[in-house]
């Protein structure tokens, strides 16, 4: 079970981006927003990007399995299209020429920071996370301690509602909501792109016990029971019976379904990062193709 960094923070990061764009530069390299204290979120993208299948991770950050699962996957997806071999029994290369991927592996490298190294990663923000958190290992949020999950528009007015009835009503490690929704650069970002994008469906990779959540009110609800079905034999991570509550749902997956009324999937697990890895390798292959 992994809950903390174990070592791996924003130059590990950064460093492995560095080392695939100059391996294979013939993938997608960017930066679409910076955090507050000037980090990058990082785009990778393969393919069609004009018809891609849109996955995130590290939006709040307790955990890196999901980074660097996401990492892993594109390094992957690099090497067959290389190399013009398959991956979960998929030829990529021709796949790709019709569809498309972008991954960004972690929307809050400032939290992932401020795990890893203290308050101190937090920059201007320091003397904040000093003050409101006392134990920085259990840090969740932005640097300016803003809970990522519940910054988008969907549903903003009641959870910070609940949020506020539950005590979170200033910046804080977690389910402090922002002021507004999208206040944050992180936010903003996956907001832009996704109207830039005719993204076909997102994919969320987080810490968590295991379950596959997605929002309901989909149009093409057969597409989607497909996609769940699909997900759920390939990992063994099963739908649960219960919706999360308001401050465990992703509020961007809420989003993007209700903005573009096209899948969104929740991935949650405890696992370590190679144990994560084998498990949905082959689900988030088949569901990029999807």
């Amino acid at each position: 079970m992994q809950k903390s960094n174990e070592g791996f923070g924003y130059a590990a990061l950064r460093r492995k981006i560095y080392e695939l764009k100059e391996r294979y530069p013939f993938a997608g390299y960017s930066v679409c927003a910076r955090s507050w204290s000037g980090r990058a979120l990082f785009t990778l993208s393969l393919g069609n990007t004009r018809d891609p299948a849109l996955y995130i991770a590290g939006m709040r950050s307790g955990s890196v399995a999901g980074t660097q699962v996401l990492l892993r996957l594109f390094e992957r997806l690099c090497e067959c299209v290389d190399t013009r071999s398959e991956l979960a029994g998929i030829k990529l290369h021709d796949v790709l020429c019709e569809k498309g991927v972008i991954i960004i592996p972690c929307v809050n490298p400032d939290g992932m920071e401020i795990v890893l190294s203290g308050a101190v990663a937090a920059g201007s923000y320091a003397g904040l996370v000093e003050r409101v958190c006392a134990d920085t290992s259990l840090w969740q949020a932005n640097a300016r301690g803003v809970d990522l999950e519940l910054n988008f528009s969907h549903g903003f007015t009641q959870t910070k509602r609940i949020a506020e009835g539950c005590g979170y009503t200033a910046p804080g490690a977690h389910f402090y909501a922002g002021k507004v929704p999208e206040s944050e650069p992180e936010t903003r970002a996956l907001v832009r792109l996704c109207r830039s994008r005719d993204v076909r469906h997102s994919v969320i990779l987080r810490q968590g016990t295991d379950s596959l959540y997605t929002p309901k009110a989909v149009c093409g609800a057969e597409r989607v029971e497909m996609m769940c079905r699909i997900l759920e034999l390939s990992s063994g991570i099963d739908r649960p019976d219960d919706t999360p509550g308001a401050l465990q749902k992703n509020s961007f997956a809420e989003w993007f379904v209700s903005s573009f009324r096209k899948p969104s999937f929740v991935i949650d697990s405890n696992d370590s990062y190679e144990e994560l890895y084998l498990r949905i390798e082959e689900a988030t292959v088949l569901s990029m193709v999807m």
